[in-house]
This record gives C-alpha cells, sequence and structure tokens, in this order.
C-alpha cells in the first residue's frame, strides 16, 4: 500500500498548532505575513496559481521570512517540479536552520525521487529541531519502511520503522495513519497481538472509517479466526453500506467459512449498485465452483472478461471448470488467455501441462512443464518438484 507523506505543518500561520518547532524570535513584516496567509488560503483550495504569487510575494517582501519560501517548496512538490521545491525548501533552511518543517518538507520530496536513504537525513534533522514533530517521526518511519520493503537491511529497517512510528503516536496519540500503518506492519511480521491493537486504536481515531476494521477482518482471516472477521466485516458495510471492498471481504469470509449460500447473496448485493464489479463476478463464479455448479461459474467467469478483459484469474478459473468437466478444448483455450495475458502465470503453465500430458500431447506437456519450472517453480516449489518429475518421464525439455 502506498503512504502518505505528511506535509501539512508548513502552514504555520493560519495552523497555529503545528508550529511547535524551535524558531529564531524573528518577526517578518505584517505585509509579508498578510501575503503568505493569503497564500496559504489559496493553498487550501487547491490553487496553487494564486498561492504561489503570494508566497513569492511575502518572500519578496521580506528576504529574512522563512515560511513563505517553505510554502513555495510545498507548491511545487504539489506541482511535481521537484528540483524547484528543493530549492525553496534549501533557502528556508539557511534563513532559518533551527525550524524543523523545511527539514521535513525536504525528506517527503526525496521520498518522491524514489531515494529513502537521502530522506531518511533530513527527516532525522526535523527530529532533533524538534523533538515533538509528530509528522516528522511518522515519516521517518514511512522511509524506513520503504527501505524494508526494497530489502536494504530489512529487518533493521522494519525494527526502526517500529520505533519511529511508536514515537510519532506517544506524540500525537491521534495519529491516524500511525496506528494503521504500524498495524499494517505488524501483521507483516506475525506480531498478531500488536496488529490488532493498533488497528483497534485506528478504530478509535476515526470511528466512522470502515478502514481498520476491514484490515482487522482481513487480520482475522489470515489467523483463522473467520467468526471474528466476519464481525469485523460486518462493521466495515454498517459504516459503508455501498462499500464494495466490506462487502467483497465479507462474502470472501462466508467462502473460507463453506456458506456458499450466504457469500452469494452478499456478492449480489454488491451487483444491485456495481453491476460492473468483476471481483463480484469473479467470486461468485467461484463460490459457484465450490458448489459444484459449473454452469453459473463459468457464467460469472466469463462477465467478469467481459468486465475487465485482462483479468488472468478469471480466465484461469474458467480453464479449471472447463477442465473439471472434460470440456479439453475450451480449458486449453482460457489457460492460454491467461498465459497470454500473463507470461509467467504458474499455475496456468503447470495445469496446461497437466492437460496436454493427460490428452496425450507428450511434447506440449514438456514445454508448458519447462515453462512453469523456469517462470513459476521458486514460487510453487511442490508443483515445480512434480513438474521435474514429469518433464523427466516426458523425455527432457523440447
Amino acid at each position: 500500500m502506498k503512504k502518505t507523506i505528511l506535509i501539512v505543518c508548513a502552514l504555520i500561520f493560519l495552523l497555529p498548532s503545528c508550529a511547535l518547532a524551535k524558531k529564531k524570535r524573528y518577526i517578518p513584516l505584517d505585509l509579508a505575513v498578510y501575503h503568505n496567509n493569503e497564500g496559504v488560503k489559496y493553498l487550501a483550495k487547491n490553487d496553487f496559481e494564486k498561492a504561489l504569487w503570494e508566497f513569492k510575494t511575502a518572500a519578496e517582501l521580506d528576504s529574512k521570512y522563512a515560511e513563505p519560501h517553505s510554502n513555495l517548496g510545498i507548491v511545487y512538490k504539489y506541482r511535481n517540479q521537484y528540483d524547484k521545491a528543493i530549492e525553496e525548501f534549501r533557502i528556508a533552511i539557511e534563513i532559518d536552520p533551527k525550524w524543523a518543517t523545511p527539514y521535513n518538507h525536504m525528506g517527503a520530496v526525496l521520498m518522491s525521487l524514489g531515494k529513502p536513504d537521502a530522506a531518511v537525513v533530513q527527516f532525522k534533522k526535523a527530529t532533533r529541531k524538534d523533538k515533538k514533530f509528530a509528522d516528522a517521526y511518522y515519516n521517518l518511519g514511512l522511509a524506513y519502511l520503504d527501505l524494508a520493503e526494497k530489502g536494504t537491511h530489512s529487518s533493521r529497517n522494519t525494527r526502526r520503522a517500529i520505533r519511529a512510528l511508536q514515537k510519532s503516536t506517544q506524540i500525537d496519540p491521534r495519529l491516524y495513519n500511525a496506528h494503521i500503518d504500524l498495524a499494517d506492519t505488524y501483521r507483516g511480521i506475525a506480531d498478531w497481538e500488536k496488529a490488532i491493537l493498533r488497528y483497534r486504536l485506528a478504530i478509535e481515531t476515526k470511528p466512522d472509517d470502515p478502514t481498520p476494521w476491514q484490515k482487522l477482518g482481513d487480520l482475522y482471516l489470515e489467523k483463522g479466526d473467520p467468526d471474528k472477521a466476519e464481525e469485523c466485516f460486518v462493521n466495515a458495510r454498517r459504516l459503508a453500506p455501498q462499500s464494495s471492498e466490506s462487502l467483497l471481504a465479507l462474502g470472501e469470509s462466508y467462502i473460507r467459512q463453506q456458506r456458499y449460500g450466504d457469500a452469494l447473496v452478499t456478492f449480489r448485493q454488491i451487483l444491485v449498485f456495481d453491476p460492473k464489479n468483476a471481483k463480484a463476478h469473479f467470486d461468485m463464479g467461484y463460490a459457484y465452483g465450490l458448489q459444484g455448479n459449473h454452469e453459473d461459474a463459468i457464467e460469472s467467469y466469463k462477465r467478469a472478461i467481459e468486465i475487465d478483459p485482462d483479468f488472468t484469474k478469471a480466465y484461469y478459473n474458467l480453464g479449471t471448470t472447463y477442465l473439471a468437466t472434460e470440456n479439453f478444448s475450451e480449458a486449453e483455450q482460457f489457460f492460454k488467455e491467461a498465459i497470454r495475458i500473463d507470461p509467467r502465470h504458474g499455475p496456468s503453465l503447470y495445469d496446461l501441462g497437466h492437460l496436454y500430458d493427460q490428452t496425450g500431447n507428450k511434447k506440449e506437456a514438456a514445454r508448458y512443464f519447462c515453462q512453469f519450472v523456469k517462470a513459476a517453480g521458486k514460487e510453487f516449489p511442490d508443483e515445480a518438484r512434480l513438474a521435474k518429475g514429469k518433464i523427466k518421464q516426458l523425455g527432457g525439455c523440447p
């Protein structure tokens, strides 16, 4: 999931609660302050052009006034003019080196540029300048998570991320995003208890938001507790009655509990207000297939493909459904369609190898087993071992 870097504390004159960073006792010119505040108003309305000119006016009126330069940097960041943004943040830092905010924003720009290592340096500077800067600690945590995801000292950076995110919530316990990201991180390392605690803190922070309920339900499913998962999905649905995501999750939880009738009812509810929801049609097909209703399963999968022609899993499930009914020519067609969309789709390559083996086409069977081992063998080690045995029986790769 893509994280959101927090930048809101730049607007210090209109948001005095953000002005916690230690600053020089410089009193800017009244007219410069006026134009800076006008820029803040336009920025809040996403009127970047007017905001830009107001901040430029404030900076021109008072060369020792750091805030308009920092705010200019924010405008340039929103406009993806990263070089200009960095330059304005540097000017703000030169004017007031003790002010934490521009360091934080500099780090945010570096994150946007895909440079988490450099961003960490800036976020650390921000936290040193202001030890109570919750947003900077939060952003530092995100930078460490980015490094961990890229495989750079993954375990160490995950621990660093957790500490930074924890610190942000110690300073500001209402920092919703930090609770969510901490919960996601704990879930990623299978620390279920702490993940549950953080999702519940997120629920306390934003009781009207279905997202943490949704995530908590997913966690309970992962833990193998479908009853608690269902309770969470019901709460998510209560908060967002027409949310496809929460209803899909609820229906999928019913499938895991083998409550196929309840699952189908739930997916139909989605299609009442969202008839072109390809995932709902796909899940209906899956539920029908588990009931042995191949005809309706095929119809649902085909409807999903009509809506989303690149739905690889729908093609694959069509293939397996036709295979189950011994309609080999149709199964072959849909496995090949899945491979056309994703040439490395392991299940389709593997099942197509078996299909050709069953129908006596040994050369094609060997070819697809070989492709499977090469493309997806590491992802499916047990199947790879069986495929290698088949390849040996079939005389090797062609």
